[in-house]
């Protein structure tokens, strides 16, 4: 997994600084469709999709158990076959696993070709059921059962 930081913002209260990682991807990614996938099913208050782009909170503990909670902005950088996450600098103690969760959540790790190749077969069935580039969007985090 290739990832790539910029920093923005200088002032001096770090907690409002922004941290912008890519993760790429194989192309094609058929971003409007897995925005429309996650907008038919966004709940208020936990995640948005606005000005083309997936908004999101997130709650992790780090490795002392402490809470942290803040939001992650997820867009698609096309020129660079990648996502572009932008998390509030209060989320580095958890990156990782931000990152890892995001990965999955929007299929990062897809071969459109070889999915494409094994299911193109359905289109004899309708055609336009398999495209290529389609992915299977996931969850960011995963309920516990108790």
């Amino acid at each position: 997994m290739k990832i790539r930081f910029i920093c923005y913002g200088a002032g001096y209260n770090r907690k409002d600084e922004n941290i912008t990682a890519y993760l790429g991807y194989r192309p094609p990614y058929r971003w409007n469709e897995i925005l429309t996938f996650f907008k038919e099913r966004s709940i208020p208050g936990i995640d948005l999709v606005r000005d083309h782009a997936y908004w999101r909170t997130v709650h992790m503990e780090r490795i002392n158990k402490e809470p942290v909670s803040r939001w992650v902005k997820i867009s698609n950088c096309a020129v660079k076959n990648a996502l572009s996450i932008t998390i509030c600098e209060t989320l580095v103690p958890v990156l990782p696993q931000v990152l890892g969760r995001i990965k999955n959540m929007f299929d990062l790790s897809c071969e459109p070709e070889i999915v494409y190749n094994s299911l193109s077969s359905m289109n004899d069935i309708c055609p336009g059921l398999c495209v290529l580039g389609t992915r299977m969007p996931g969850c960011l985090i995963l309920l516990k059962h108790r």
